[in-house]
């Protein structure tokens, strides 16, 4: 595997994650924080976005140099880091998960082992399914870690769960 990957990877994540954070923020805060701490958040989101950025361009970059120029940047990837996005990007890729849907998933590291928590819900409360795994904190054990905890969603109901929240909330096209 090219070592630029990781980096690519992981600014990709953090982009798309400062997008969920400005649209939960356009969706959902407006109506419930006070101006002040609304800012606070806004600023928050802005800064993650900006570093997000940069992250991608030092992935972007990283392709084109040398090796020599390559062994300088490496050390931005955090493995831990990439562990974690893995499990949550493979449970969010089985259950077709997106910023559509109230589907919420943290995986963490530590001390050799991954987890990955998740919660799924319907916004108006009526139901809720969390469930949580242990993997070895290995590359092939975070996808693997994803993969099985959507299963077992979807076997208590989250496939179901999540459409009908995805059809209350569609939007006609014009």
């Amino acid at each position: 595997m090219q070592s630029w990957r990781p980096i690519l990877a992981a600014g990709g994540v953090l982009v798309a994650l400062a997008i969920a954070l400005g649209a939960f923020d356009a969706h959902g805060l407006h109506n419930r924080l006070s101006p002040d701490r609304l800012q606070l958040y806004e600023t928050a989101v802005r800064y993650h976005f900006y570093n997000a950025l940069g992250i991608l361009a030092i992935g972007v970059a990283a392709r084109s140099i040398d090796a020599a120029a390559l062994r300088w940047v490496v050390p931005l990837d955090d493995s831990e880091a990439r562990l974690a996005t893995t499990a949550e990007r493979a449970l969010l890729r089985r259950l077709e998960g997106g910023c559509q849907v109230p589907l919420g998933a943290l995986a963490t590291v530590r001390e050799g082992t991954l987890t990955l928590a998740v919660s799924v819900c319907a916004l108006d409360g009526s139901r809720h399914l969390s469930t949580r795994g242990h993997a070895p904190a290995l590359p092939d054990e975070a996808a693997a870690l994803g993969t099985r905890i959507a299963e077992e969603l979807i076997k208590r109901g989250a496939g179901e769960l999540m459409a009908r929240e995805r059809e209350a909330r569609a939007v006609e096209e014009p």
